[in-house]
């Protein structure tokens, strides 16, 4: 199987269009978390507005989606950010238990790097991710792939 990733960034321009990706899909989620590390509540609010937009465009027979947390800007406070999003994911898998699936660690990078070790296990999650979308995926028939339905 192919992992394809779309970047709506979130826009409300695309919100229309979110729902043709959600079906069956792994949804990586990543947030800019500020330098203080206060903005748990914004960070909070946001992603649980987003992931309750991608409940609400799938199907209910649909396998859970599949979620990772990077946080972004780790060249300035990282452990604290580190906390705070730890913070954040817990609360979310409350709020979203039995609906998402939550990869068991979140990320804070710095995107400057992209070799370092970091990025090197958000790649590892996103295979991780990847194969349990493929485990649970909607088999699309034989016709619908050659026609790229």
């Amino acid at each position: 199987g192919r992992l394809i990733i779309y970047d709506t960034a979130g826009h409300e321009v695309f919100h229309r269009t979110h729902s043709l990706f959600f079906r069956g899909a792994c949804t990586l989620v990543i947030y800019m978390v500020d330098a203080s590390g206060s903005n748990q509540e914004q960070v909070l609010d946001d992603a649980s507005y987003f992931l309750a937009f991608v409940k609400s465009g799938r199907p209910p027979h649909d396998p859970p989606p599949y979620v990772i947390f990077i946080g972004s800007r780790g060249e300035e406070c990282k452990r604290q950010k580190m906390v705070m999003l730890e913070q954040v994911v817990e609360l979310l898998e409350e709020k979203f238990a039995g609906f998402f699936i939550f990869h068991t660690e979140s990320f804070v990078l710095d995107c400057r790097n992209a070799i370092s070790e970091d990025m090197r296990l958000v790649k590892r999650a996103i295979a991780v991710g990847k194969e349990k979308c493929l485990e649970t995926a909607v088999e699309v028939p034989t016709v619908c792939q050659k026609m790229r339905c």
